[in-house]
């Protein structure tokens, strides 16, 4: 009982003053609301009698105190029953001062006083609660370092308001707080991940924040968490010069977006760009790409089609630095045409010759993208003609002053020189006059040299011509090579489509031809899933965001996109973030020790090279395999499934097929049954309440309380790509996890310890 604990009466008092000053705060926040809009209300009301300006500035300024003020209140508001989720009493060696610290998801001061009533959980001591232990420790700060003596660690359950638990945690206590998530339902996790942080995740997260991070994490080890927390990390510790809209997330697919989205305002995150990869490029690069359905490719390669080697072969080609290298040798022939032959002359004068204008294009301007390299030879040209125009009227006004002369000397005052003076000086009048009156036309006239290159025109004309692909091959491409990628090309072309794997080049030749505008950079980027990408996709990405600050996150065990993906972290080390850290986490906690007890064994059995996870001590039941005898029995067999899921309550359930297709026939036959299911796609959002139908490529990263694998005849065979498959699907359970299909092999039980599940007699 809460009420048994001896600092029982103190906290609760503490979160009672907590509680009623931040009600005060809210009050105050909401009047100054008021007097804001009074002031825009009354300085449109002024704006003809006052100095326009000066009203503009006004309202401009008052706008921005709303904006201000209205986040405080949001985050004021989304604590407010929750205000903090633990304590530190910390005892500074230096000073000797003894001071509590209550830490939750957002600071907050007395203003009378500055006395902290809550400290941030990003704040540089509230890492002592991740990382101390009871003791002597120390934690960092701008100033340097603080040591001291930690002598309380404590844990609250605070629920509207009213305090539930607290919990005193020692060198010897197991956190009960994280047992408590992990055990409850998939429905708030993400919400409330922040007080249950663990010390690989916390060094993860506040690890060196100028610096790329690479993150291999075992299915369940909290990569989202890092990812969310990280960003929110980054914009704590750089709030002056950083907004959450110079943030990007590039998530697997919508339905990703959508479940990581109720995390986001809770970490001060919601305003940060979120998106996929393919909608990425298209926004940026500014056409709407049409793209091939993913799992045209990936069912090809799934179901084992012929021409599965060269089609594997092609994807992961597009995805190389042999590929970059490839089409850099092109755009160098491309970059040649840039030439010009011809001097910028006006009116006979020779403003700019064409080799100093070439010197400018391909020497002094080469780090910019060839655009924008127009653009400064344009302006500089334009400079150089306004800085010259009266230097040449001079030099006319000389020659034909030289010309009078002429005149004079040469002719006798006759009506010949007469009309002969006034002929030369309306040409001197006439040249003076054009050449006051041209303005940058002729810049632009001249600039008519350069050629227009188009982005994709420029990669078709690459990837058209077998010729071309094996000349800028240097040698690497066999003509059977090349004659695929052209011949692949060009049947797509003709649908006008392209391929996923078009898209990292496609961005990277408008990169390199157009540069990128600045909404579409990014300060810092974090990709989740990241072992489905390439080098070249992480390269162009580097490029087009225009930083190297990336946090990448993925497991190589699912990489499922592998034939696309990357084979190593270490090749993206070598090739695109050299000064990147490194680092593993080993530790599951999303699901039960006997489900990934299970999936451990698949990896073992049939993928030994990959790491396995170290699940948190959580026990469960062991997974269920249930025999189906025909493809009708399906539905009365998921139906008494989720009934004794629901029963043990448990709320959300999925149920994971192979493929889409089957997915779509599953959810056809559920319509017999009493429970409401949705079909979930690419682009949908999961509705909760309902039974999700998903095919297991595109659950990855997702979690359910409780999952049933369906595999009525897309059956999982030994091939890698079906291993990484089925170990992403049996990896999504927090608590649950059966499997229904023909046979044992349709999982690939056979092979595995047959003391690690149960089966079901038929």
């Amino acid at each position: 009982m809460v009420t048994e604990h001896p600092d029982y009466e103190q906290e609760k008092e503490r979160l009672t003053y907590t509680k009623h000053y931040m009600e005060e705060i809210l009050t105050a926040a909401e009047g100054k609301h008021e007097d804001f809009k009074g002031n825009i209300k009354e300085a449109f009301e002024n704006l003809d009698y006052l100095d326009s300006s000066l009203s503009y500035i006004n309202i401009l300024v008052n706008a921005k105190f709303i904006e201000m003020n209205t986040a405080d209140i949001e985050h004021l508001k989304r604590v407010e029953s929750k205000p903090y989720f633990a304590r530190i009493d910390f005892k500074n060696k230096e000073s000797g001062e003894h001071d509590s610290y209550y830490i939750g998801k957002v600071s907050l001061f007395r203003k009378d006083t500055q006395e902290s009533l809550i400290v941030d959980w990003r704040s540089p001591v509230a890492n002592l609660y991740y990382d101390g232990r009871l003791g002597e420790v120390e934690y960092e700060t701008e100033d340097g370092e603080v040591a001291g003596n930690l002598t309380l660690k404590r844990q609250y359950v605070i629920e509207e308001g009213k305090l539930e638990e607290i919990r005193d945690i020692d060198i010897t206590t197991r956190d009960e707080l994280l047992q408590d998530s992990l055990s409850g339902t998939a429905d708030n996790r993400l919400n409330e991940i922040v007080s249950t942080i663990q010390a690989e995740q916390n060094e993860v997260i506040r690890s060196d924040l100028s610096k790329p991070v690479i993150v291999q994490g075992v299915a369940g080890s909290g990569k989202t968490t890092i990812a969310l927390h990280r960003i929110s990390m980054f914009i704590y510790t750089f709030a002056e010069n950083t907004s959450p809209e110079e943030m990007m997330i590039l998530a697997p697919n919508d339905l990703f977006i959508d479940y990581i989205s109720q995390a986001l305002p809770d970490l001060g995150v919601d305003q940060i760009k979120q998106t996929t990869f393919t909608e990425y490029v298209r926004k940026s690069i500014g056409k709407k790409v049409k793209i091939v359905h993913p799992d045209q490719k990936f069912l090809q390669i799934l179901e084992h089609e012929t021409e599965e080697e060269l089609l594997e072969w092609a994807s992961h080609f597009k995805g190389t630095f042999s590929f970059k290298t490839l089409i850099d040798r092109y755009l160098a022939d491309v970059e040649k045409t840039y030439r010009v032959n011809d001097d910028f002359k006006v009116e006979g004068f020779t403003i700019y010759k064409a080799k100093n204008v070439n010197r400018l294009f391909f020497e002094d301007y080469h780090y910019l993208p060839l655009e924008n390299r127009v653009k400064k030879v344009k302006n500089v040209l334009q400079a150089n003609f306004k800085k010259k125009k009266k230097e040449m009227i001079k030099v006319i006004e000389q020659k034909f002053e030289d010309r009078f002369d002429q005149l004079y000397y040469s002719m006798k005052q006759t009506e010949e020189r007469r009309k002969r003076v006034v002929h030369l000086n309306d040409q001197k009048e006439k040249k003076i006059d054009r050449i006051k009156k041209t303005t940058n036309k002729v810049v632009t006239e001249y600039m008519k040299q350069y050629p227009k290159v188009d982005v994709f025109q420029a990669y078709h004309e690459l990837m058209s011509e077998k010729d071309q692909l094996l000349h800028y091959s240097n040698g690497e491409l066999t003509k059977q090579q090349a004659a695929y990628l052209a011949e692949t090309f060009q049947e797509r072309r003709k649908k006008n489509q392209y391929e996923l794997e078009d898209l990292a080049p496609l961005l990277y030749i408008h990169t390199q031809l157009k540069g990128m505008k600045k909404k579409w950079q990014a300060k810092n980027v974090v990709i989740d899933e990241a072992q489905d990408y390439s080098v070249f996709q992480f390269y162009a990405l580097k490029q087009a965001a225009g930083t190297d600050l990336f946090t990448l996150l993925g497991d190589l065990s699912q990489g499922i996109h592998a034939y696309r993906g990357i084979e190593s972290w270490q090749e993206v080390m070598d090739e695109v973030f050299p000064k990147a850290s490194y680092r593993t986490l080993k530790k599951s906690y999303r699901t039960t020790v006997e489900v990934m007890n299970l999936a451990n064994d698949l990896l073992g059995v049939h993928l030994p090279h990959l790491d396995s996870a170290e699940p948190v001590v959580r026990h469960g039941s062991k997974p269920k395999f249930l025999p189906l005898q025909k493809e009708a029995d399906a539905p009365a067999l998921i139906t008494s499934e989720i009934q004794s899921i629901m029963e043990k309550g448990m709320k959300s359930i999925a149920l994971l097929t192979k493929t889409m297709k089957e997915a779509k026939e599953l959810a056809e036959l559920m319509k017999a049954t009493s429970y409401e299911c949705q079909l979930l796609e690419e682009t949908q959002q999961l509705t909760q309440g309902k039974i999700a139908i998903v095919p297991s490529y595109l659950a990855k990263g997702l979690e359910f309380d409780a999952v049933i694998l369906v595999n009525a005849k897309d059956h999982y065979t030994d091939h890698e790509i079906d291993i990484k498959l089925l170990y992403v699907a049996m990896t999504r359970p927090l608590h649950y996890l059966s499997m229904i299909g023909p046979s044992e092999d349709s999982f690939q039980l056979n092979p595995l310890n047959r003391t690690l599940f149960q089966t079901e007699q038929g």
